[in-house]
């Protein structure tokens, strides 16, 4: 699926097929997961990204507070390496998380950080070849 962040307006892919499309729009309509006075919402709208690839709820407050803190943590190191840019993190999420998925790994929002370079080496080969 491609369509607009509704936050920056970048083409944003978010597919994760094993739970089907991602709307944009139902992670704007959902209760805030924290104060978002303290945090970006860039980093919530990939939490909420995260939940959803995880096929966790995306209103779990009980999931919020026990993991919240420890995935926005990685959430914001995810927004840092590709310098904020929210849709090249959401793609990086949907693919890799896809990607593991297929080779049966157990995976979480740390993994996918650390993942970082081989998804872009990848993206580099698939450009290269385009």
């Amino acid at each position: 699926m491609k369509s607009n962040c509704p936050h920056c307006g970048a083409a944003v892919k978010a597919t994760f097929p094993k739970f089907g499309e991602m709307k944009l729009e139902s992670l704007e309509e959902a209760p805030p997961l924290v104060d978002t006075k303290k945090s970006s919402k860039d980093m919530l709208f990939l939490m909420r990204a995260y939940k959803m690839a995880k096929g966790y709820p995306g209103n779990d407050q009980d999931w919020n507070k026990r993991f919240f803190k420890i995935y926005a943590r990685a959430a914001k190191e995810l927004l840092k390496v590709f310098d904020g840019n929210l849709s090249k993190a959401i793609d990086c999420l949907g693919d890799e998380s896809e990607y593991l998925d297929k080779l049966g790994v157990d995976w979480n929002l740390h993994t996918i950080v650390k993942r970082v370079p081989e998804w872009l080496k990848r993206e580099e080969l698939k450009s290269a070849n385009s």
